[in-house]
């Protein structure tokens, strides 16, 4: 972060505070002035830094003449100026960055569609309330109520149907399994990475399993028989 001058004098100041010789502080100035160091950026399209530079950076930057090619600050155009806007811009790109963690998704095969469509959703606020556990005691599901068995009828209705599968006591907590059905043959670990640190040394061991696997059948071999089997017609 970078802290301009008055800003390192000032906390400099108030960290001597009770000092006996209140007068007497010392402080690390900035080797360079920003200014300079911004000068020296006029290539950068897209910059990530503190809020402090950030609003310096809006404040002077056109008179100034700095970053002459500057098209956002932490993700956020520069052409939005006021800092409310700012801050609720930042607000909906936090919100589509995390978003992924509580999306969800089914695939509905239709007639005559030679693959499925996906479709994705979110649970309401119960729904994505509902944490993960390798253990879980419920299960939630998406379900599609149609009477007439057409997807596109006004009628058809589709929403997520939460059960028990144990016992919950009062006051603990429900939860399911995020990748119900897929377990380490389907590398479950890797999969839970959106949710959960998942350790290197997992990804080190699967790829050595993955370098180390010989398969039951030399296909190089297998391929020279039937060559030699099904010659190709002169």
């Amino acid at each position: 972060m970078y802290k301009p001058r008055e800003m390192l004098e000032a906390e400099a100041k108030k960290k001597a505070e009770g000092n006996p010789d209140p007068s007497a502080f010392e402080f690390r100035d900035n080797k360079h002035h920003r200014d300079l160091l911004l000068h020296r950026l006029p290539t950068v399209e897209h910059l990530t830094c503190d809020i402090m530079l950030e609003l310096y950076i809006l404040d002077t930057r056109e008179f100034r003449h700095f970053m002459p090619n500057l098209k956002s600050i932490n993700k956020v155009p520069i052409e939005l100026k006021v800092i409310e806007e700012r801050t609720k811009e930042k607000k909906i790109l936090e919100i589509m960055n995390k978003m992924w963690r509580y999306v969800q998704s089914y695939r509905l095969v239709k007639p005559g569609a030679m693959d499925e469509d996906p479709t994705f959703y979110i649970n309401d606020e119960v729904g994505v309330s509902v944490a993960h556990n390798d253990k879980p005691n419920s299960v939630l599901a998406p379900i599609i109520y149609s009477p007439n068995c057409e997807v596109s009828d006004s009628q058809t209705m589709t929403y997520s149907l939460l059960w028990l599968t144990s016992d919950v006591k009062k006051s603990h907590f429900v939860y399911r399994d995020y990748l119900r059905g897929v377990d380490e043959s389907q590398w479950r670990s890797a999969r839970l990475l959106p949710w959960f640190n998942v350790f290197e040394e997992y990804y080190a061991q699967e790829y050595k399993k993955f370098v180390d696997y010989k398969p039951p059948v030399d296909a190089m071999a297998l391929h020279q028989k039937y060559q030699d089997e099904y010659p190709t017609p002169s």
